[in-house]
């Protein structure tokens, strides 16, 4: 395989099968990419068990790219997840998110670009959402248009769009631009049809974006 990517888990003992795989497929050179679903907005989700945060800890340290929320970072860097509900300001919460990127990278024992996806700032006059990425180039910020509706599997299309673009071989602030606006597109149109949240976004008429900005 050139790429393993990998999401939710449902036990540890599904994450310690897929470790040995993401070891060995590591060993013939694949990119190994993994999402942490645990939790978000500060609470952990109802299938979350300690096991589980054992197992996805370990798995993540095989990773060569991590996508966690600021919650699953906050699990993973074993900081109390309701940190979030301290940070006052924006500044607080990027500051937090930097942080706790940074923490984790330094946890790895190769190379690692840790993307901490969707922190939100909502008390500005013009709502944003950030991406924050610790890569070998330091912290990378990328800032998207807030849309105050939650979809289904934006965060899979993000980390989607983000191992392709790695496996294609383009570093990760430019996998992170990239997702960024097809994302904020995708939204944009799903909004225009009062699509219910359940039912994901209008990703199909945008992926010609991503072929061309990928030079396939």
């Amino acid at each position: 395989f050139d790429a393993v990517y990998s999401g939710y888990m449902g036990s540890p003992r599904q994450l310690d099968i897929l470790k040995d795989f993401m070891i060995k497929s590591k060993e013939d050179g694949a990119l190994i990419v993994v999402d942490p679903v645990m939790g978000d907005d500060g609470n952990a989700y109802p299938f979350f068990t300690p096991g589980l945060l054992n197992g996805m800890k370990e798995l993540t340290l095989e990773a060569d790219v991590i996508t966690p929320n600021l919650t699953e970072a906050c699990l993973l860097a074993d900081i109390p997840e309701d940190a979030l509900l301290h940070c006052r300001t924006n500044t607080d919460l990027l500051k937090l998110a930097e942080d706790v990127a940074l923490r984790l990278q330094k946890k790895a024992s190769h190379p690692q670009d840790v993307v901490i996806t969707g922190v939100k700032c909502r008390d500005e006059k013009h709502p944003v959402i950030y991406n924050i990425a610790a890569t070998a180039n330091g912290i990378y910020r990328h800032e998207s248009p807030f849309f105050d509706r939650s979809f289904s599997g934006t965060g899979d299309l993000f980390a989607s769009v983000l191992c392709g673009c790695r496996t294609k071989g383009i570093c990760t602030e430019d996998a992170i631009l990239l997702a960024g606006k097809f994302l904020s597109h995708s939204i944009g149109d799903t909004m225009k049809e009062n699509t219910p949240g359940r039912d994901g976004v209008n990703f199909e008429k945008f992926l010609i974006d991503l072929i061309a900005d990928s030079n396939v």
